[in-house]
């Protein structure tokens, strides 16, 4: 199964969360937006179609910096433009900016951690 994640940064280099509703699988915890590929979907568009759904935004520009594989194959996508407000929809309780340094303060399913790291590298470069 292919999963698309989406990093949106802000102007402070802050990367934008969102917490999963209270009745959802790992309710309450935070993660990167994105989600599962539909039947017959590519990537590209499925990460255009996760945010508007989950953030209400029309994602303009994005690029593939990672693909990590074990028993899911995830996309971790660059989103270097939107249009739109951010908004919460589609089962979001909330959203936060947050920085690299506080993502210990924040409770992200134990993969999302992977993904901060995978970040880290790629804005390094």
């Amino acid at each position: 199964m292919k999963i698309v994640i989406g990093f949106i940064e802000n102007e402070q280099g802050q990367i934008y969360v969102t917490r999963r509703a209270l009745n959802s699988h790992l309710g309450g915890y935070w993660e990167l937006p994105g989600g599962k590929l539909e039947p017959n979907e590519t990537c590209e568009a499925a990460i255009q179609r996760e945010l508007k759904e989950e953030l209400n935004i029309d994602v303009q520009q994005f690029s593939l910096f990672n693909i990590i594989q074990d028993e899911l194959e995830f996309h971790l996508y660059d989103i270097s433009y939107f249009t739109g407000e951010i908004k919460h929809c589609a089962g979001q309780l909330d959203g936060n900016w947050i920085s690299l340094d506080e993502i210990h303060r924040y409770l992200f399913p134990q993969k999302n951690i992977a993904f901060f790291t995978e970040w880290k590298k790629y804005k390094s470069q």
